[in-house]
């Protein structure tokens, strides 16, 4: 029956509830935060341990915000809606991520490549092995 079709990159089913795979996704990243930061503290990398959380939160809370933005509205009959919540939360998503990495850069606290490292390294685990993990699961 096509109502009880998985979707591929979400790992739910269509008729499912979207904040449950995007809470997925947040826990996913804070979990990916913590093994840089434990990973770079046990092994003394870099020193950085602190640059590197910094990064991927200036990720995942962008993120949280798009999240909890894109996710307000549910159902067919508000596709229209919907759009147009996804679309302000990517935009509130790029300036929180924007100004939060500006601030840390041009605070010249921590190095910038080592913050630029986690904010990235969150990023790609966020959009490339989340997804792929959430749809092991289902399969």
């Amino acid at each position: 029956m096509i109502l009880n079709r998985r979707l591929p990159i979400l790992g739910r089913d269509e008729m499912g509830d979207g904040k449950i795979s995007a809470r997925r996704v947040l826990i996913y990243q804070w979990i990916w935060v913590a093994i840089l930061m434990a990973t770079d503290g046990l092994l003394s990398i870099s020193g950085a341990m602190l640059a590197l959380g910094v990064g991927g939160i200036a990720a995942v809370i962008p993120h949280a915000i798009f999240s909890s933005w894109a996710f307000r509205v549910q159902g067919a009959r508000k596709s229209r809606m919907i759009l147009g919540h996804f679309f302000v939360g990517e935009a509130l998503k790029l300036v929180v991520a924007g100004i939060m990495i500006s601030a840390v850069l041009v605070s010249q606290i921590f190095p910038p490549v080592v913050v630029m490292s986690g904010f990235i390294s969150t990023v790609i685990f966020g959009q490339v092995v989340v997804p792929v993990i959430l749809n092991a699961r289902h399969n």
